[in-house]
């Protein structure tokens, strides 16, 4: 799953998710697998056994994420999951805010809604417990860091507190550029990472929103609005 065309325009928020995926596809998902339990079969590209989809009821439409949901059922009644390296898929991106808004709603309740309705499940194996208190940390914790605290304290203490926004940018930063090195785009890698934090931000933002509308006030996303 990789973008194709000319190298990004500053800030171009589809630039910052071509550096999502080459860090979740190269890196993160092959680790998922080393331990045998990848957290989400993607939507836009899996395979299944016909029979355990239909044991399991097929696409729920009971989360805005179903293909997490289907995931993590799949794993509650024994079965397993398995990350394929080198397949290729080419989905369709959104390609103004307007979608990528809707796309980044969707995804974020999504999470919300599988982790109220699994994590009972999830507590009784040590990997995916271990991830969704990542998860979770990174939902909550460290976007509340993103969206408030760094601003704040940039604002009211220092103005070197901005660089808190960067600093652990060489953990993405370095996957990425190897993963870009064997597919000949260190250029377009290195020109991309600047377009990684906003769209890091506005993930943060997004997910924020999701975690208010669904643990606090009680008005959960029930309407699947495509984000492209």
């Amino acid at each position: 799953m990789w973008f194709r065309g000319a190298p990004p325009r500053q800030l171009d928020l589809g630039a910052g998710r071509y550096i999502e995926y080459l860090f979740a596809f190269t890196f993160y998902k092959p680790i998922q697998d080393f331990l045998g339990k990848p957290m989400i079969s993607s939507g836009c590209f899996s395979a299944y056994r016909t029979e355990l989809l239909r044991a399991a009821g097929g696409w729920s439409a009971r989360t805005m994420a179903e293909d997490m949901d289907l995931t993590w059922t799949l794993y509650g009644r024994g079965h397993k999951v398995r990350f394929a390296q080198d397949a290729l898929c080419y989905p369709i991106e959104p390609n103004n805010f307007h979608f990528l808004s809707k796309q980044l709603r969707r995804w974020s309740h999504g999470f919300v809604q599988n982790v109220r309705m699994h994590w009972r499940e999830v507590l009784h194996q040590p990997y995916p417990r271990s991830i969704l208190a990542v998860g979770m940390w990174d939902a909550v914790i460290a976007s509340l860091a993103f969206v408030f605290v760094i601003p704040l304290l940039a604002l009211l203490v220092h103005p070197l507190f901005l660089f808190s926004y960067v600093v652990d940018l060489p953990a993405v930063a370095v996957p990425a550029l190897v993963a870009g090195a064997r597919r000949g785009e260190v250029g377009r890698v290195l020109a991309s990472l600047p377009c990684f934090i906003p769209l890091r931000v506005l993930n943060a933002v997004f997910m924020l929103r999701a975690v208010w509308a669904e643990l606090i006030v009680g008005r959960p996303l029930l309407t699947y609005e495509k984000g492209h």
